[in-house]
């Protein structure tokens, strides 16, 4: 997104969400007693159907009974502006719901997060919107409506998730880690995946049966992603569960080298893979039209060289890491069990199982010969 783009909207005057509940609440009890006192008015007539707009709806005379509750929810879709009124309301409970889980899993918000949250929610609120207009090409409201509600569900998963990744950086730096809260986001982790598989199943369901290939591929793509993120996160959050599980039964744990060692492949593939469906997706709605001079085909072009730069700088640094690792296990050979009980035995020890490294107080397990 652009810089003074994100500026602008960041100054924007936006009602808190109490105020938006509030005047989403009304919004909907008015429209809803607007069209109920419509609908009571013929029914004083003696008629029981009610023309709004030439459309004609047969209603009952019964208020709260299923005819009538029917007749009343088929006026409020028919109506453009009922419809974005009860719309607005699913979204404001939706958001409602968010805010519940988000104070019930991680509290109170610091500062830094939420200004993470806010960059990275307008962002893809910026390229979302490009895609609706400039991709598809969106003027049916009926369309839209089933578009926002979609990417409204990723977003809030994709926000949860980037909460999660920033909770994980304070707590992987804390002295003193409790059981309780990385319990609580596992949890959250756990349920969002259930949610992805089920998003992953409308993919194939709606969008490959009702929207075709390109549709389909659109869907996926931003559903594989979420579900990488959302399985990159539990597997921090289990390694650090299972660290701190182990550091409770016994603080002279064995050595972390393994442990670096996976944790590092394990990103360096979450990293690539992320970022090379990223680039195909990109690509895809850059071709999708095939019109080159349109603004959103700038963005997305313009999108697409940090992808590759970012990629291309990835797997340089994998190329350096694993340069300098070939070339410190031919400097620094490990040393058996055997060289060090005879390194130990010479300066008067007599075991080298109980000894700890006076720095990283670890059990010397593994060591590497200086030269």
């Amino acid at each position: 997104m652009p810089v003074r783009l994100r500026y602008l909207l960041h100054r924007l005057p936006l009602p808190s969400l109490q105020y938006y509940t509030l005047l989403s609440i009304s919004l909907l009890f008015a429209n809803i007693l607007y069209y109920h006192h419509l609908i009571q008015v013929n029914v004083k007539n003696f008629t029981n159907e009610t023309n709004i707009n030439g459309t004609v709806f047969v209603t009952d005379a019964k208020p709260f009974s299923y005819a009538y509750i029917q007749a009343l929810v088929s006026i409020l879709i028919s109506q453009t502006l009922s419809l974005l009124i009860l719309v607005n309301a699913i979204y404001c409970s939706f958001g409602l719901f968010v805010k519940y889980v988000q104070e019930l899993v991680f509290g109170e918000i610091r500062l830094v997060e939420l200004q993470r949250i806010k960059e990275k929610f307008w962002n893809y609120a910026f390229y979302k919107f490009c895609f609706l207009f400039g991709v598809l090409g969106l003027e049916n409201l009926n369309e839209l409506v089933l578009w926002i509600s979609w990417f409204s569900f990723l977003a809030c998963a994709l926000l949860l998730c980037q909460l999660s990744k920033d909770r994980f950086e304070l707590l992987s730096v804390s002295a003193s880690i409790r059981r309780r809260p990385l319990v609580k986001i596992l949890c959250l982790l756990i349920s969002l995946l259930a949610i992805s598989s089920i998003l992953l199943t409308i993919c194939f369901l709606v969008g490959l049966k009702y929207g075709g290939l390109s549709i389909f591929f659109f869907m996926l793509a931003e559903t594989i992603l979420l579900i990488l993120d959302i399985c990159y996160l539990l597997f921090k959050y289990t390694f650090q569960y299972h660290i701190f599980e182990q550091q409770e039964q016994n603080p002279l744990s064995a050595s972390n080298e393994h442990r670096s060692y996976m944790i590092y492949y394990i990103e360096f593939l979450y990293h690539v893979i992320t970022l090379i469906i990223d680039i195909i997706h990109n690509l895809q709605m850059l071709f999708y039209h095939q019109t080159f001079m349109s603004m959103s085909s700038l963005i997305f072009f313009m999108q697409l060289k940090p992808l590759f730069n970012e990629l291309t700088q990835r797997l340089k640094r994998h190329k350096s890491y694993r340069n300098a690792m070939i070339r410190m296990e031919k400097k620094y050979p490990l040393l058996t069990k055997y060289d060090l009980e005879q390194k130990y035995m010479k300066q008067n020890h007599v075991s080298s199982l109980d000894e700890v490294c006076s720095i990283c107080w670890e059990k010397f397990e593994k060591a590497r010969c200086l030269p």
